[in-house]
């Protein structure tokens, strides 16, 4: 008797294996990848990659097979590809920020150095003429024009040694109010009623510079000083009062000479005709591709004044600015400027920005001798707050080489790349040197030229940098222009014809 069993026919094991091989399926493309990378290994030129790949080693053999031989090549070309990277940036560090040097140059009898600039800030600041024109016009009369013009005179005069002292009479609240004259108008209407004396008009003293044979151009400027007087610059055009102020360039005399050079046979004395008008004058010597600047010493004289200076000028080699960035170079050029209240670049500048965003920050306004024709003017200061707020903190905006303060407004001034290194090696009062009857003067002599020169030159160009990467990768792999263009070529083009199907 046979008894008939019927099995169910289960379909768990065939589902299973069927989803199994769908897996299988959908992930076959990382096999494909799998050997066109290994073939890749195989025949690449760079050094180590093909024993990565052989035959004989499976991936769990790579790492416990007993011999050690892949892992040892694996542990190779990570030390390798590590001091490549490694002596890589050390070349690319180089490059952009240790690739020019400070040269030194000792062919003196050809150079032609300038002669150091010097700028002259008078203390009687408001012309009476200019004023009592105002005056009438605004039918201001008795005390409280008197008082209006002590204001104004010690307002121009103004800076962070004196904020302080400004005079304020009881009638000037109600005369400004009159006016409506608002701090930010403070300094145009001073510089409307300050007469310019570089221009020249009948029956007026004007501010001269001569050698002795032919006139040099001056020009009056905006300084933290208040107005004064530049002479003997290479500064641009704009660095004027007019331009600084309005937006508008001055009237030049082009009689005039720019700049007096000199060289090592030559003694140069500058003399500058300095009006009656100016009564003192604050005198500084600085560099001629550069402004005052405030933490330098001047002198104050009402006599005829001789200094005796040397200087060291600093330049830049051909081609110096278009092979290199500012990065590179640590100094920027006139025209490279990135400050916001200056249209052209010096360090003077530089640090005067500085200085005006820390009085920003501290007081929340600037003082009035700052240019400030920009896209979102900064609030000019009252003179309440010169008086109180800047004067009181006026030694800490003054010494911005604390680092404290520049971090506040994030401060960093690097050199202008043309410079020069003035030494002032004498100053004399001379009362009977007057030579102008119309005032005083101011001589300037250079009787020993620099006998070195300071020159910025590139030693790592991108050339070297090339060469350098090159090499590490050369050294430490093999690597190559051509190893670069095969990876390139198997990974675009060989990879497109295998992906249709083609196999070599």
């Amino acid at each position: 008797m046979y008894i008939q069993v019927q099995v169910q026919p289960t379909n768990q094991k065939p589902q299973s294996n069927t989803k199994w091989q769908a897996i299988c399926g959908n992930f076959r493309w990382l096999k494909g990848i799998g050997l066109y990378i290994k073939n890749y290994f195989t025949e690449s030129c760079i050094h180590g990659f093909a024993y990565l790949v052989k035959e004989q080693l499976i991936l769990i053999e790579h790492f416990f097979v007993k011999t050690h031989e892949s892992v040892f090549w694996l542990l190779l070309l990570l030390v390798s590809v590590g001091m490549c990277t490694f002596t890589g940036l050390q070349a690319v560090d180089k490059y952009k920020s240790k690739s020019t040097v400070m040269g030194l140059q000792r062919d003196f009898y050809f150079w032609r150095t300038p002669i150091p600039s010097f700028t002259v800030c008078p203390m009687r600041r408001l012309s009476q003429e200019l004023f009592d024109k105002y005056c009438h016009k605004k039918k201001i009369t008795g005390q409280p024009k008197e008082d209006l013009y002590i204001f104004l005179e010690t307002l121009a005069n103004s800076t962070y040694f004196n904020f302080a002292n400004i005079t304020v009479r009881p009638s000037i609240d109600s005369t400004l109010d009159r006016l409506r004259l608002r701090p930010a108008q403070y300094m145009s209407l001073i510089y409307n009623l300050t007469f310019d004396f570089t221009q020249k008009e009948e029956g007026r003293e004007h501010i001269k510079l001569n050698d002795g044979f032919q006139n040099f151009f001056v020009r009056q400027v905006l300084t933290e000083f208040g107005i004064c007087y530049l002479s003997n610059s290479y500064l641009h055009a704009e660095y004027t009062a007019r331009y600084f102020l309005f937006g508008k360039y001055p009237k030049i005399d082009k009689e005039n000479v720019k700049m007096l050079l000199g060289s090592y046979f030559d003694s140069a004395l500058l003399i500058l005709s300095v009006p009656k008008a100016f009564g003192s004058i604050g005198v500084f010597i600085h560099s001629s591709h550069d402004a005052l600047k405030i933490e330098q010493k001047f002198f104050y004289t009402n006599e005829a004044v001789y200094y005796k200076a040397e200087t060291r000028e600093i330049v830049a080699e051909d081609g110096f600015e278009k092979s290199t960035t500012v990065a590179q170079r640590n100094c920027r050029f006139p025209h490279e400027s990135n400050l916001k209240h200056f249209e052209i670049y010096t360090k003077s500048f530089c640090m005067q920005e500085c200085r005006l965003n820390l009085v920003y920050k501290k007081c929340k306004c600037i003082p009035h001798f700052y240019p400030n024709r920009i896209k979102n003017p900064k609030p000019i200061c009252s003179y309440t707050t010169l008086k109180s707020c800047v004067a009181k903190n006026a030694e800490s905006f003054r010494r911005l080489h604390s680092s404290r303060a520049r971090k506040t407004v994030h401060c960093h001034c690097v050199d202008s790349c043309f410079n020069s290194i003035v030494v002032v090696k004498s100053a004399e009062v001379l009362a009977n040197l007057n030579i102008f009857q119309t005032g005083f003067t101011v001589g300037l002599e250079v009787t020993t030229w620099p006998l070195e020169l300071l020159k910025r030159q590139v030693i790592f160009t991108f050339t070297d940098l090339l060469v350098a990467v090159g090499g590490a990768a050369g050294l430490f792999l093999g690597f190559s222009v051509l190893g670069a263009i095969e990876f390139f070529y198997y990974f675009s083009l060989r990879l497109l014809w295998y992906l249709r199907g083609y196999r070599y």
